[in-house]
């Protein structure tokens, strides 16, 4: 019941392509072209902000007061990562925080710092997160101390 006419096996079957199958291949295209542009961005996504913190080195005797000043490159004692420079400093009486008496031959030195940060909510400089209150070994080139954050602003 072939009718006479010889079915021709190489013809392979048609595809018939809708409007939704281009849609979904335009779709799966755009999402992989962010993809790549996510992935191979050139755009700095550490972008780093300006910021200001306060450090207060307690009670230094006063032949070391003049041993920091502003320009100064203060450093991790721990591991020598840079973390921001000196802008000012500001030498005072120290006292006792208890008795509030003056404490002989030492000084309370305020050491305004500036620096990159990757995140200004957090402040992280060089992978050190600084907050208020935090204590840290800082050093520059010829001088090391321990000191506490005051205030840490923008």
């Amino acid at each position: 019941m072939n009718n006479g006419k010889k079915k021709n096996n190489s013809e392979s079957p048609r595809i018939k392509v809708t409007a939704v199958d281009v849609l979904i291949i335009a779709a799966a295209l755009v999402l992989c072209l962010l993809a790549v542009r996510y992935v191979f961005s050139t755009e700095a996504d550490d972008e780093a902000y300006e910021i200001s913190y306060v450090i207060k080195l307690s009670e230094i005797r006063d032949e070391f007061a003049d041993k920091i000043a502003a320009g100064d490159i203060l450093y991790l004692s721990s591991n020598g990562v840079e973390i921001g420079t000196v802008k000012a400093c500001e030498v005072t009486v120290a006292v006792r925080d208890k008795t509030g008496q003056r404490v002989p031959g030492r000084s309370d030195i305020y050491v305004t710092v500036e620096a990159l940060s990757a995140d200004p909510e957090t402040v992280s400089i060089s992978g050190c997160d600084i907050f208020v209150e935090g204590e840290y070994s800082i050093r520059t080139a010829d001088f090391s101390f321990e000191c506490v954050c005051i205030s840490v602003g923008e």
